[in-house]
């Protein structure tokens, strides 16, 4: 999709990736859109990185293929709808490759 990570790739969590807002966009009409559209709830950062980042969980229910698939859509949808330049279908396509290579 083309969004940057937050924070140090070593020591991230894996239940939680924080992505940085694309310079432009207003991140909670992003979070505003998915919930409307798709039912979808990301969450947005507090103190000093309020509005500059994303928090997409991914453990639990939320972490089931069908689930992050669907975030995946949803917020590349929202974006490219508020008028972010995204890589149109790259992070589906990552994501499809991923659980092919663990079958």
């Amino acid at each position: 999709m083309g969004l940057h990570i937050f924070g140090d790739k070593v020591n991230k969590l894996p239940t939680v990736t924080c992505v940085y807002v694309p310079e432009g966009i207003k991140e909670d009409e992003i979070r505003e859109r998915m919930i409307e559209d798709f039912g979808v709830e990301i969450a947005a950062a507090f103190g000093s990185l309020s509005g500059k980042i994303w928090r997409i969980g991914s453990m639990g229910y939320s972490s089931r293929k069908e689930n992050i698939l669907k975030v995946l859509s949803a917020l590349e949808t929202s974006l490219i709808r508020n008028g972010a330049i995204v890589n149109r279908g790259e992070a589906l396509q990552a994501a499809l490759d991923v659980y092919e290579e663990k079958r």
